[in-house]
């Protein structure tokens, strides 16, 4: 009996230090692809327009494949260096999951933006490219909204039209039959229904351009189930106006002030 225990307890012991290593493995490979990315792409060589196409795709695969055929990553809590590089933002649930990356400074603005979506549905794992849906933008926060068994992600994207931040935009994602539905038309407004909400912000040199490259102009209440937001943000960085959204069980209407 004692040499069963043993033989279980090294068991355990040996499968969750293999775990570890694969997740750190896998977190490190992409670490490395998106950074030869971006490193093939400042580099000022001759053939710098063949590498980046072709390191910015494999790191693409790269991630898409893991995203999917290791359902382990959908909650894997990324450390050093994956986060510093990639912003990753998981639903309360654990079953939607966004990597998103964009350019740090304006020394690589031109670097593309992008999305890998992962969410699970049962017992399997799925991820997809939303680059190509929404070029040139990339989520900078993630909010989940449940009611009554219904699951929203809501999800603001930012729009580096060019060095100064133009647009935020807010997203609902929701997960059905096995299928990310990402066309979700939640938000009733003046002019009828729609999939998102955008706040605009204010082109000027005098915006901090940090500053709406990285912090949500929108707030979630999940006890009441409001979304609020500026009308806009003006170019002393200061927001105008407070509008509030509440979801009724179908969609989100405006609450008049």
């Amino acid at each position: 009996m004692k040499s069963k225990i043993t033989f279980i307890l090294i068991f355990l012991f040996t499968s969750l230090k293999s775990f570890g290593q694969s997740a750190d493995s896998i977190e490190t490979d992409l670490a490395r692809s998106y950074a030869r990315a971006r490193g093939a792409y400042l580099s000022n060589t001759l053939n710098v327009s063949q590498q980046f196409p072709q390191e910015y795709s494999s790191f693409i695969k790269k991630l898409l494949y893991y995203s999917s055929a290791k359902p382990s990553t959908i909650s894997y809590p990324f450390n050093l260096p994956l986060q510093h590089q990639i912003t990753i933002l998981s639903s309360d649930d654990s079953l939607f999951r966004i990597y998103s990356w964009h350019y740090d400074d304006t020394s690589d603005w031109l670097f593309p933006c992008g999305d890998v979506l992962q969410y699970k549905w049962r017992d399997k794992t799925f991820s997809k490219s939303d680059t190509l849906e929404k070029a040139g933008v990339y989520c900078i926060q993630q909010f989940t909204l449940r009611d009554h068994g219904k699951t929203y992600y809501l999800c603001v994207y930012v729009n580096p039209v060019s060095h100064e931040v133009k647009r935020q935009s807010i997203v609902a994602f929701t997960i059905e039959d096995g299928k990310l539905i990402n066309d979700v038309k939640i938000f009733k407004t003046d002019k009828g229904l729609t999939d998102k909400i955008d706040v605009d912000i204010s082109v000027s040199r005098r915006i901090v351009k940090q500053k709406w490259k990285s912090e949500s102009a929108f707030s979630f209440n999940p006890q009441i189930l409001t979304v609020g937001f500026p009308e806009h943000i003006e170019n002393d960085d200061q927001p105008i106006g407070h509008i509030i959204y509440k979801f009724t069980g179908q969609y989100f209407e405006r609450v008049k002030n």
